[in-house]
């Protein structure tokens, strides 16, 4: 499960300086804050599935034709998809790397023993060592007489389309309240720990059901979404979201590689 959490920082301190500490936060902000964080949870969601599609779908045209070298796999996966921050293919029952492009993919992260289970294919997100999250997304190369290979890709999470506008900051956030990625306007120490403080509560609000955490009548977005406010003097409004789809496996980071 995850959870997008926008805060807006800039623009919300502005509007409550000079209030009394109970000063709430305008209802009409709020609400703008809810809707763009369910902007970036429908656009999150979106750009989850076309590059799952996308990747199973090159694999089953190339699974359809003769077979071809894991270099030309890769060549071709990068001429039609730039998107990709690393890619490679390995094969299945030898785990042996048969080519790779960009950087280095987190293939521990991938149990090949494993991949005939119902979500052994199923794509999940590992966090690398510097704190930054790859999503791994997976799909088989299958010819006659050939022994089997696992195309893999991994890239960041991102929200295309999105647009945040000026002092605000949108993050992803999994079941356990770890902030994933982040975008927008974190230049500050406190921008930054504001967002990772609402986290937790953003996961924990996530995990509630999509219809029962609805006003009754309730329309319009399909998942769990609201809002939460911070203690004055300087409120924060941030929203959360959480995009409608099955759970994406969270790995733990790989361990570091041996020295020679």
């Amino acid at each position: 499960m995850l959870s997008v959490l926008l805060l807006s920082l800039a623009g919300i301190t502005a509007l409550t300086l000079g209030k009394p500490d109970n000063a709430l936060v305008p209802k009409a902000v709020l609400t703008s804050q809810q809707y763009v964080a369910e902007d970036g949870a429908i656009a999150l969601r979106a750009s989850l599935d076309e590059s799952v599609t996308d990747l199973t779908s090159t694999a089953t045209l190339f699974n359809e034709g003769r077979p071809v070298s894991a270099d030309t796999v890769l060549d071709k996966v990068g001429n039609v998809y730039q998107k990709w921050r690393g890619t490679a293919v390995i094969e299945i029952k030898s785990g042996k790397m048969l080519a790779a492009r960009g950087e280095n993919v987190p293939l521990t992260a991938i149990d090949l023993t494993k991949l005939s289970r119902s979500d052994g294919l199923d794509p999940r997100m590992v966090r690398l060592e510097n704190g930054q999250t790859r999503l791994i997304i997976v799909a088989l190369l299958s010819w006659k007489d050939r022994p089997q290979q696992l195309l893999v890709a991994s890239s960041t999470l991102s929200f295309p389309g999105v647009d945040l506008g000026p002092g605000r900051a949108i993050g992803v956030v999994d079941s356990t309240g770890h902030l994933l990625s982040s975008h927008g306007a974190l230049d500050s120490e406190r921008a930054r720990k504001q967002l990772t403080s609402f986290a937790n509560t953003a996961a924990r609000k996530g995990r509630q059901h999509p219809v029962k955490a609805k006003e009754p009548g309730a329309g319009g977005y399909t998942g769990v979404s609201g809002h939460l406010t911070g203690a004055p003097p300087r409120r924060s409004a941030p929203s959360a979201a959480t995009p409608r789809s099955p759970p994406l496996r969270p790995v733990a980071p790989p361990p570091p590689a041996a020295s020679a």
